[in-house]
Order: structure tokens, then sequence, then C-alpha cells
């Protein structure tokens, strides 16, 4: 049996292959000394710097005098089948797999490169070897080895070094030889499961090979070009790969550029990148081409013809008349003068007129498939959010309007002092009051928690000198979604050392009249006006109004007959209100009577009425104004009533009066019955073209929270065992020194130094002066809300803070998402986020939540309950008010 000479120099082989070695009949491999940079390896001398590669072709004939031991290339074949099925191997992290492949490929490229039979390995002919048969069963034992190799994701790096070390030899390459569709075969079994398209399988091989490549010893680095040109003859690009998609010529002039130029260098040489657009053919020799803008806001009508130009690329028109509407291309051309079309715009689109390109060369950058129709007339679903995004300019418009914005305030505040801090994302549990999203952690039984808002932090801030702070800070709640929440969301949270609310306010006024006046040019009063919220409540029956609207409601259950009460409400002495909605007068010339009652009984068939009439405390009390009736149609209501509603409203034919019954409670949450009737019947008569939609804007600050509010099943607050949830957050300051000595009396009396901004009857945004007395917060926590110790303790880091000296502070939070929405007048924040969830809080286009797989479960100690132990509130709204309420 012919033997060979294996040398290893300074590669260790590790303990694993050293036993695998022995046991197939390796002894342990010696391991001799050298040069840090320079080996001697069989008489081959092989300089690191990879610049010069030289063989002593006399040394080969003294290898036996040096002093290494002799191997069977059988044993060798049989040593390298059993490392690769060895179960240590395969119970292996992908890494110590990795490492293992570089000392199994440090042994065999010994072996190669200074066995006897290394040109039959690097594709000599037989005959030269003198010893036919045992050479090639050891060369087919090997080439089966790369081949199994090449078919495991986990061997292949190891596969791709061979290979280049044995197609990089100087003049033998192996992929010349009889084994190079061999060795093609086996890397193309290797890709072919891992994609379905035959035209990617290349690209990712070529990819990973010049990883490997990359990584290969220093003694190597000779052979690298030789081994990539044979990597390249045996891995054709496909034509999805060309290098043109990807090497394409810089842009000299963009259209919005052009677009702006009132006379633009005619003649000039250009290069536009874009969007094909429609296109129209007047002959075979003549086509016409919208080209759109890279950010498609406006187009240039690009001259695509057969005659000859200067510099022009000849097949350039041929190509151009196969690209689909929709590619993005590099065009070169020739600006020309053109003359102004006499069509209008159409579309969203805009269209340069007063000039046109000459179409030297086109270069097709991608292309749009076939089976995706794009028509002005698509409507993509939120699964296409990209292509929602590229056909819809309202949505590019508004995420370029958030950006500016953004930029505006930033600006703004740094100018007045306010610096600009992250705080973390990965958080803990702590009883705020919305739920929060949990994170995993591998430690086990314990998790991260989500911000609900960085409140917590900012206050920390507050007491580590940072007199001004802010941030555009992402939050999430786990709460019900609608119009107006998203799962995540973003805010501009503000804090400010040694200020009160006045400051906070002052500061937010002049940012909002700032963006305001910048971006719509409207001018907001100066100051903002402030309303408590139990005026709020009472005249509007919403603690966020929209005062624009009118139909004020006031009580009258001290004028109204008890037996009339008893019909409109099973509650014994409750609170009575009313409103009254009036149309256009152009609308109620004719019969206005006749037409409030039709639209009185289509809005209670609706369901959005029905919900109303099912009011537990009653349902509503309708009376339609009818001037040929007996006290005008209201002697239900009694003379005194009648006469007072009439002195107060100054009552007309067709006005509608609507009574609601309410508890005799002190106001709590966000609304009343009425007052969302009173919002619903608005927006109805505006649907129906009853009433003129409100414009302006109406700015407000609502005050004068009550500081704690009672727990429903809604509103779990911080787990107390009070009964009582902080209305805000358990960090708002009583108000007034008054409010301090009342905690210890009536806790649900105190007022809280709490205020909201509201636009238009969107709550912008909601700050407090916080406590900022470690006594003072334990006393709320321990004594008001009957926090258990363990509750409180999740609070220690902030007692440990607000005990340290921390000064007076005071912040707001502003939902940035809703006052983009407000500012372009949308109705819904998905408008105005890339990216947002849907209504079942999933983004449909990637396709999250994912599911959770049996090894995440183990790794993160989770179990998944069963479905009858869950619990049906398992997604259930968070309290109005939560910490720092912006959004």
């Amino acid at each position: 049996m012919e033997s060979v000479i294996v040398h290893i120099g300074e590669a260790k082989l590790s303990l694993l292959v050293s036993r695998v070695a022995y046991d197939c009949g390796l002894q342990d491999l010696p391991v001799s000394g050298g040069e840090p940079r320079k080996e001697r390896l069989n008489g081959q001398q092989i300089s690191n710097s990879g610049s010069e590669v030289s063989c002593d072709q006399g040394s080969r004939e003294n290898a036996a005098e040096n002093n290494v031991m002799q191997y069977s290339s059988t044993v060798l074949c049989k040593f390298i089948k059993h490392i690769l099925h060895h179960p240590a191997v395969l119970r292996a992290p992908r890494w110590s797999q990795k490492e293992l492949a570089v000392e199994v490929y440090n042994l065999i490229l010994a072996h190669v490169q200074h066995s006897h039979d290394s040109r039959v390995l690097l594709g000599a002919t037989p005959q030269e070897t003198g010893n036919r048969g045992i050479l090639q069963e050891t060369q087919r034992n090997y080439f089966e080895w790369v081949r199994s190799m090449a078919s495991d994701d986990t061997s292949c790096p190891m596969a791709f070094r061979l290979f280049t070390c044995l197609s990089g030899q100087p003049g033998e390459s192996l992929l010349e030889g009889p084994h190079a569709q061999y060795i093609s075969q086996s890397l193309t079994k290797f890709m072919a499961p891992k994609t379905a398209d035959p035209d990617r399988f290349s690209g990712h091989l070529m990819n990973e090979a010049k990883k490997e490549l990359m990584d290969i010893a220093e003694y190597e680095c000779a052979c690298m070009n030789l081994a990539m040109q044979h990597l390249r003859n045996v891995v054709k690009a496909p034509k999805a790969l060309k290098a043109w998609k990807f090497n394409f010529p810089e842009e000299t002039l963009n259209l919005s550029t052009i677009a702006g130029l009132e006379i633009p260098e005619i003649g000039q040489d250009v290069v536009i990148h874009g969007y094909l657009g429609s296109s129209a053919s007047l002959s075979k020799n003549l086509l016409f081409i919208q080209l759109i803008s890279k950010d498609r806001m406006c187009s240039i009508q690009l001259v695509s013809s057969s005659k000859a130009l200067p510099n022009k690329d000849l097949s350039s028109h041929e190509l151009i008349k196969k690209l689909s509407v929709h590619t993005p291309v590099a065009v070169r051309g020739v600006l020309r003068r053109r003359e102004q079309p006499p069509e209008q715009d159409s579309g969203t689109i805009g269209k340069i007129k007063h000039v046109e390109l000459d179409l030297l060369s086109v270069q097709s950058l991608n292309d749009f498939p076939s089976d995706i129709i794009a028509t002005p007339e698509t409507v993509f679903g939120q699964d296409q959010r990209h292509l929602q995004l590229r056909a819809d300019v309202d949505l590019r418009k508004a995420l370029a309007f958030r950006s500016e914005v953004a930029l505006a305030l930033r600006l703004r505040l740094h100018d007045l002092g306010f610096v600009d801090i992250e705080t973390p994302l990965l958080f803990k549990s702590t009883p705020e009051g919305a739920r929060e999203f949990i994170v995993p952690t591998r430690r086990k039984g314990f998790a991260y928690a989500l911000p609900q808002s960085p409140q917590q932090f900012k206050q920390i801030l507050m007491g580590s000198g940072i007199p001004k702070y802010y941030q555009f800070a992402r939050c999430f709640r786990d709460e019900d979604l609608r119009a107006d929440r998203q799962p995540e969301f973003t805010q501009l949270d503000m804090e400010m050392s040694f200020a009160g609310a006045d400051q906070v306010m002052f500061t937010i006024e002049e940012l909002i009249r700032s963006v305001w006046s910048t971006f719509l040019q409207s001018d907001l009063p100066v100051p903002f006006p402030r309303m408590s919220y139990r005026e709020a409540m009472s005249s509007y029956g919403s603690d966020k109004p929209d005062t624009r609207l009118g139909m004020q409601i006031s009580r009258l259950d001290f004028l109204l007959p008890g037996d009339l009460i008893s019909k409109i409400s099973p509650l014994h002495t409750p609170i009575v209100e009313s409103l009254m909605l009036r149309f256009e007068q152009s609308v109620s010339d004719a019969l206005p009577a006749r037409i409030m009652q039709d639209f009185i009984a289509k809005f209670f068939d609706s369901a959005e009425g029905t919900a109303f009439l099912k009011n537990r405390d009653g349902g509503p009390g309708i009376f339609v104004v009818d001037s040929s009736k007996p006290l005008q149609g209201l002697q239900a209501l009694g003379f005194e009533a009648a006469e007072r509603l009439e002195d107060i409203n100054q009552l007309e034919d067709g006005d509608l009066l609507v009574l609601q019954a309410r508890p005799d409670e002190p106001f709590s949450g966000g609304s009343t019955t009425l007052g969302n009737l009173r919002l619903a019947l608005h927006a109805a008569a505006v649907r129906q073209g009853l009433l003129k939609p409100p414009v302006g804007f109406a700015p407000l600050w609502v005050i004068d929270f009550p500081l704690f509010s009672p727990i429903t099943q809604d509103q779990p607050g911080q787990g107390g065992g009070a009964g009582l949830a902080a209305t805000h957050h358990p960090f708002t300051s009583p108000k007034t020194a008054e409010d301090v000595d009342m905690l210890a009396v009536n806790p649900s009396e105190v007022i809280g130094d709490h205020y909201d901004l509201v636009i238009n009857g969107v709550e912008l945004g909601g700050g407090s002066r916080r406590i900022h007395s470690a006594e003072m917060q334990a006393y709320i926590m321990r004594h008001i809300l009957k926090m258990s110790p363990e509750r409180l303790s999740e609070f220690s880091h902030l007692l440990d803070v607000l005990r340290a000296g921390c000064p007076p502070h005071a912040g707001i939070a502003l939902g940035f998402d809703r006052l983009i929405t407000l500012m372009l007048g949308k109705s819904s924040v998905r408008v105005v986020i890339a990216f947002p969830k849907t209504g079942k809080g999933e983004d449909a286009l990637v396709k999250s939540p994912g599911p959770l797989t049996d090894e995440m479960l183990k790794t993160y100690f989770l179990q998944i309950r069963p479905s009858e132990n869950q619990s049906t509130d398992c997604h259930g709204g968070a309290p109005e008010h939560g910490a720092d309420d912006e959004s």
C-alpha cells in the first residue's frame, strides 16, 4: 500500500480529531515548530505574504529524512469518513463544527500538498504515480468526501476551502481535469435544496465561496485570484444576477431639480434615476415614455427613437420597449426644449412640460413582475404595504410631513435648552396603569417589560441634574386598538426641573403655535383657553371636548316633572341633562320638523344609534320642536321646563332636544353617555349633509382632574387594595396644600396638578407636576392606594432618587402620531405610520407577531396555558390615563 507523508507544521489538531484519528489507525500527529510567518512543508517553501509561491523540486526526495510519520491514503480517507459521522460532531453547535472543519482542513491540505498521491489528486495522470490502483481508490474516496460535505450545510465551508486549495494550484487546475464536472455537481447538490429558484443558487454559492476565501490562511492568498476564476467557470452567474443590475451610473441631475428650473441647460447630457411610467408608441421607430422621479412626485417625457445620435447605444430603443411599467432604471439622455402640451395634469404625479429627454441609453436596475397588477385603480392591502406606499402619494407625503415636523420640533427644543436623551426600552414591569408587553429572558423566572412611557426614567434624570430633557420615545401598551391607538407608538416626551405646570404649558403652547404657523399657516390663540375637568364633563360630556361643535349640555332634572323622569330612566333620583341640535338654515327652510324627524328615526335605526337605546341608565328622550303643536311639541316636559329651554336655546322649528339620565355621582372616566351621543349625532348630520363639517382649530387645556378614580374592570390601576387608582399615574402631585390635607380625609376629592392638551376633541398629550418628595410618594402608594409591600418595592429605585434631594419637576408627553394625524386632517394614525399594526395588533406584511416554537418555549422557560384556563380578558383595554398619556 502506497504510503504518504503528512506534516502539520504549526497546526494543532483538537482532542476530538486526535481521538478519531487514533481510532482509525492514525497515530498522534507530530507538531514541529517553525518561524511565525513562514513554513517549510516537505521541502516546499510557502510565503505567508501571498505574493510569491516557490518550490524546491529536489527537496521532495529528502522528505524521509524529516522526523515525521507515514500514513496510508486509504487510512486517511477512513478517518475523514469517521470524523464526519462522529456523534460528537453531529451534536456540536455550528461554531464548533466550523472550528473542527478548519482542523480537518489543515490535515487534508497537508496530505494533498505533501503526499506521493498529490499529483493524482491535483489532476495528473495515474501512470505518472507508479501505483495506479491504490491511488485511484484514494482519489475516489477523497472526492466522495468532498461531495458529501458539499451536500451538508455544516460541512460546506470546509468543502469550499478544499475546493479553493485544489483549484488554486498554479498550472495544475483540478477544474480543467476529469473531476471538474464531479465537483460542480457536488456543489450544485449542496445548493439545490436551499432555494426553489435556480437563478438564485449560484449567486449564493459565489458569496459563500468569497466569504471562505477572505478567511483562509495567509499562505493561500497567492491562489485566491486563480481559484475565483475557476469558481466562475463552474458557477455561471444567472441572468438575474448580471453585474449591470448592481453597477450603474451615478445620477447627475434629478427630476425634482429639473422641475424647479425655469430654464434648464438645454443640450446637457444627463443621467437620471427613476421609474418607467406609461408609454405611447407612434411607430415602431418612435416611443414616448414617462420617466417618474425617485420620490414619484413628478415625471418627464422620455423620447426614444431608432435614429442614430452621438454617444447613443443603438440597442437602447429595443430594450426600453421591452421594459415594463414601474421598472427602476438609470437613463442617460440629452435635455431638449419641449412645446407646452395643451392637456391639463391628471393624477397625483406632476408633469415637467417645458423640457423632455432624448434617450441615449437605458439600464434596467430590476424587473417588475407581471403577476403584480399595479394600475391607478388598484387597491393594495395591508399585506402589501410596500406597494401601498409606492402607489399612494398621500401616504408618502404624510411620512415626509412627519419628518419635517419632527425636525422643526427638535430644532426649537434645542433652542430652548432641552437635551435629547434616549432611555432604555428594556425596562421592568411596574404597576403604572396600562397593560405591558413582557419580554422573557433566558434567566428562569425573569422578564423585561417594554416601557409604557419613559416616565420613571425622565424623573430619574431630573434627580440627576438634567434641567430640561426631551426625546421622541417609542412606547408600548397592550390595550384595545382603535383608529387613534397602536400597540407601539411615538411620543414627544419632555420634563423640566425646578418647574411647575404653568412653565410646561407655556413651553408646549410655544411649540404648538410654532409648528401650526410654519406648516399650516394658522394662528392659534395666546394663551390657550383652560377648562376644568368638571366643567368639560358637565358641559360637553367629555374630558377632551371639541368646542367647535357647540351643542352644550345643560342640567334639567330639577325642572322636570317626576313622572317624566321615571319614564326615561329606571334610576332613583338621577341627574337628567339635555342638549340641542339645530341644522343649517338652508336645510331647515322646508318642513324643518319633518326633516329632523326623518333624520333621528334613521339614526336610531342604525347600529350606532341602537346602542344608545340599550343604555342601562335609560334611553334618550327625543323631542322635535314643532310650532304647530302645543308648547311647540314640548308639552311632556311641563310648562316650566319648556319655558326654560326656550330661554336658554331660543328654540326654532326643527330643533332637536335630547334628554339623558345618569347616576347622581361624581364624574369619572373620559365621557358620559350624553357626551358620546352628542358626537355621534353631529357626525351623522355631517355625513348626511345636514351640517357643515367644523373648521379651524380649537386648542384647550383641561385641568383639575381628580387625583384618584374608582377602579373598574377596564382600569386595573396599580393593583392596590383601596378600590382607587391614580387617574393619571401614581407620580402626579396634589395641586394645592388643601389637596394635600384632603389626602387623609377624602382621597377621592383630591385634585391633581394634571393637565391635558386637547385640540378639536383630540387629546394630544397629558402631563403633570410630579411628586418630588420620597415621603409623599411612599405615603400615597402605601396608605392611599394601599399597594402591597411587594408592589411598593418595585418602585424602590424611584424612591431612592427622590430621597437624594430631587428638585421639583414637571413634564408632559405629546402623542406624536396623533399630532401629525390632526395636522393633516386624517382620521386614523395608521395613515402617518410607515408600518402600522392592524386592528388585531398584527403587521400583515411581515406576519408579526409570530408563533412561539417549542425551542423558544424551552429557551425562555415558558409554557402555553390550555385555552379553557385562559382569561377571557387577555387583551382588555387600559385606562384612558396611563403613564404620561399622550397616545
